[in-house]
């Protein structure tokens, strides 16, 4: 298999460490495709699953989430970059 037949998945948060992570990933695949992955949830899940925030949190959800998946795009792409 060569280099340019692979395609791996690189999991991206912003941090030093998964900078460093795409860095090693770069000089291990030298022209492998790759796709970057931020994984966030909506903020609607995260009240339902901890029902004592609902009361704290009823306004503007769907903004929030908008705003939330917003910013994991954005670190997605700027893992890929």
């Amino acid at each position: 298999m060569t280099d340019e037949s692979r395609t791996i998945l690189i999991c991206y948060d912003g941090s030093g460490y998964a900078a460093h992570a795409i860095a090693v990933a770069a000089r291990l695949f030298p022209g492998a495709q790759a796709h970057v992955l931020n994984v966030w949830e909506p903020l609607e899940r995260i009240i339902a699953r901890y029902a004592a925030l609902g009361p704290y949190i009823v306004e503007n959800v769907g903004e929030a989430d908008t705003d939330i998946e917003g910013e994991a795009s954005r670190m997605a792409a700027a893992g890929a970059q």
